[in-house]
């Protein structure tokens, strides 16, 4: 039964949600895991091949090292896509990775073919010895062969890791190509089902090397992460993984969020000396301090962290900084600037995404215009994926429509437009607000603090949920900041009510009196919930322990490492445990004095909203219906 908040998410996603990262009662919390695989041995005779394939850059930024993965870091990332606008929402505004963070951080091509062909099952063995000189094991005797999808990592590396000394020119030029299918299937373009290296690929990479360089290798990369981060923000089983680059989507976050960012060691020089051969800005992320700590712990303050993220507090344009124009990139990070801000779909094979930039223009330092233009990312095409027989074998033809719309792609200064202005974010933001939920945990509250129905003792002025937060567990910061901000700007507004009063005169001291009187009680709860005190009889200042640290915090033993710079924070534990957050606390905004005076009138008496509903993890609200569309002609940009 889909939810009635939530009819088009319900649609969308064939009845199920992205939840699985905040488990039910009793349950552990299992981030995602990344898909990724670790690279062939790389040899320097592979040089000359990968140079001329136009894939150099990259092949070089990935054999100097990876960082590792950060699972809650990508998971608390993943619970905020929106398959409706191929974007994270998030409190400070809609953000995304666009073909500028692909070919910066990855220097990949996107000038070029679309990368498409036919995928054909049948023989496939025969294709892959054709291309490698050595045929794939075939299924036991009498056994169904259900492999049909590509070849396992392990049996590359067993039989292509080492290219022996002395090798012929052609047996060298086989490993090189092999190389690069095992970078293609493991880094760029790996499934979340397991260890496989796709085949869809190797009928290109058997081409002429000059030929593989035609191709536009980082929409395709971007188009397959699009289509599993679709795929992953609906998963709910307790051992999802992630597919697509990963490690783009990785240092994407690190280049622009303050969250999650590890501690960044000294940058090592550049090793080669070739002119041709530059770094990427993936490289300024080779020496990181690995983030350790329960996953669960981490899940927790990453999503905090993100709840309360301010826009000022966003890298919002990384790459002009003078650290990368010291480095001396890759002439292949900007050779196709023109192609950053295209509005045009984006082609691997079976699956299509809409890249959509002008949602995100303050990416480029551009004003964002809103409500952006509606352009739907269809249904249709999200359906489409390789679990399906298909009678089509030759995607060319079944993606006729997106193929023509890529190749008469529209290109442009990324500079061009109206520059980025605060004022007008400021009203892009409450119309985004207005429109979308931008908070996993919204305000636990809706009224204000100082109209909380209290007990018998008038000291007494911790509620329920303050129980349940506090009891022995780290309480959940940003639904409590966020109420708070709320209040103070909501106090901030009677405040010019009460004044606009006192000088009419009249009973302008009863309205300054009643609002003093509003704020000793505000100030009076606010205190006692910002304490993170279990009962209120309790010392406001802090006892032996660490200043900030509450008394049931303390008393655990168990700590989260946050890293931020070279200094290592640390934080109180947080329970996987916990009740679920109110549907309809999405917080007010701002009011006006004459709203704020209005509203003195209609408040209650502190009971609970009417419209409370339950829900579960990740169950943002939808997008404007008509960004979703049926049928074949919802694929025009």
């Amino acid at each position: 039964m889909a939810h009635p908040m939530f009819p088009l998410l319900e649609t969308f996603y064939d009845s199920k949600h992205r939840a699985h990262v905040i488990a039910d009662e009793g349950e552990a919390l299992q981030p995602l895991r990344a898909r990724t695989h670790s690279p062939l041995r790389w040899d320097e005779r592979y040089t000359s091949y990968l140079r001329r394939a136009g894939l150099l850059p990259l092949a070089q930024v990935v054999c100097a090292g990876l960082p590792v993965m950060d699972a809650p870091l990508l998971t608390v990332f993943v619970d905020r896509w929106r398959p409706e606008t191929h974007s994270f929402h998030l409190p400070c505004g809609e953000v995304s990775i666009t073909l500028q963070d692909v070919a910066m951080i990855l220097g990949l091509p996107l000038e070029g073919n679309a990368v498409t062909g036919m995928i054909q099952s049948d023989g496939w063995r025969d294709m892959v010895q054709a291309q490698v000189g050595i045929r794939p094991p075939e299924p036991p005797g009498g056994v169904k062969d259900r492999k049909t999808s590509g070849v396992s990592s392990a049996w590359l590396k067993e039989n292509f890791n080492h290219c022996p000394q002395g090798a012929p020119q052609e047996l060298v030029e086989c490993h090189a190509r092999v190389w690069v299918w095992h970078l293609f299937g493991g880094f760029l373009f790996p499934d979340g089902s397991g260890n496989t290296i796709s085949w869809m690929v190797l009928p290109i990479l058997g081409q002429q090397w000059e030929n593989i360089a035609q191709y536009s290798w980082g929409s395709a990369t971007l188009v397959w992460l699009y289509r599993q981060l679709c795929d992953a923000c609906r998963r709910v089983a307790s051992d999802s993984n992630l597919g697509g680059c990963a490690y783009l989507l990785q240092i994407w976050i690190w280049e622009s969020f303050p969250v999650g960012r590890p501690y960044r060691g000294e940058l090592e020089p550049w090793p080669h000396h070739d002119p041709e051969s530059r770094p990427t800005v993936a490289y300024c992320w080779k020496n990181v301090g690995a983030v350790r700590g329960d996953p669960a712990r981490r899940y927790m303050h990453y999503m905090d962290e993100l709840d309360c993220l301010t826009q000022n507090q966003i890298f919002w344009t990384p790459y002009d900084r003078d650290e990368l124009e010291n480095l001396g990139l890759s002439d292949m990070c900007t050779r196709d600037e023109e192609l950053w801000r295209s509005v045009v779909p984006l082609i691997y094979f079976f699956a299509v995404e809409l890249h959509l930039p002008h949602r995100v223009k303050r990416q480029f330092g551009r004003l964002q215009d809103f409500p952006p233009e509606a352009i739907s990312t269809s249904q249709a095409l999200h359906r489409i994926d390789r679990k399906k027989r298909y009678t089509e074998n030759d995607w060319r033809v079944k993606h006729a429509v997106p193929l023509g719309q890529w190749e008469q792609r529209h290109r442009m200064n990324p500079d061009s437009g109206p520059a980025h202005r605060h004022n007008h974010y400021k009203d892009y933001l409450w119309w985004l607000h207005s429109v979308s939920r931008v908070s996993i945990k919204p305000p636990r509250y809706t009224e204000p603090i100082e109209d909380r129905e209290d007990t018998d003792d008038d000291d007494d002025i911790v509620d329920e949920y303050d129980d349940i937060t506090r009891s022995g567990v780290q309480p959940e910061r940003a639904p409590l900041q966020n109420y708070m901000a709320q209040q103070l700007g909501r106090l901030a507004n009677e405040a010019g009510v009460a004044m606009a009063h006192a000088s009419q005169g009249g009973n302008g001291g009863g309205h300054l009196r009643a609002f003093a009187e509003r704020v000793r009680r505000s100030c009076k709860r606010m205190a006692a919930k910002l304490n993170c005190i279990a009962r209120p009889d309790e010392a406001f200042a802090p006892g032996p322990q660490a200043a900030g640290t509450s008394a049931h915090a303390a008393s655990s033993s168990r700590r989260t490492p946050i890293h931020y710079g070279q200094d290592t924070a640390r934080t109180p534990s947080r329970s996987t445990t916990r009740t679920g957050s109110r549907a309809a606390s999405r917080g007010k905004g701002i009011q006006s004095p004459q709203e704020s005076e209005e509203s003195d009138a209609q408040r209650g008496s502190g009971e609970e909203d009417p419209d409370f509903e339950v829900i579960g993890m990740s169950q943002m609200f939808d997008a404007p219906p008509d960004t979703q569309t049926q049928g074949e002609s919802s694929q025009a940009v």
